[in-house]
């Protein structure tokens, strides 16, 4: 069952879903996330503006996501590379064996 939750991130009122599935991201470990990036990032810069410092941190998390997933699709394309080289050597094994 699908439920709602309301935050406040940086002065903004955010209303987020809650799924209760068991491996589905919380919104309390997404809001943690985006106030400790925030609050880092203020620390850091104390002149900017809830807005800018909004948008800084959208920034960051969406250059690691990019970043995660192209790791992720350069592990996977190793990984279909390592076990066709895999399955090809059985063959070969399989086929002196006959």
């Amino acid at each position: 069952m699908t439920k709602t939750k309301d935050f406040e991130i940086l002065g903004y009122k955010v209303t987020l879903k809650d799924t209760g599935k068991p491996f589905d991201v919380r919104p309390e470990e997404i809001v943690e996330l985006v106030q400790s990036q925030s609050t880092e990032l203020l620390n850091q810069f104390p002149s900017l503006d809830r807005g800018e410092a909004a948008l800084l941190v959208a920034l960051k998390l969406a250059e690691e996501k990019l970043r995660t997933d192209k790791e992720f699709q350069s592990d996977i394309q190793d990984l279909h590379f390592k076990a066709d080289n895999a399955l090809k050597a059985l063959e070969r094994i399989a086929s002196t064996h006959q």
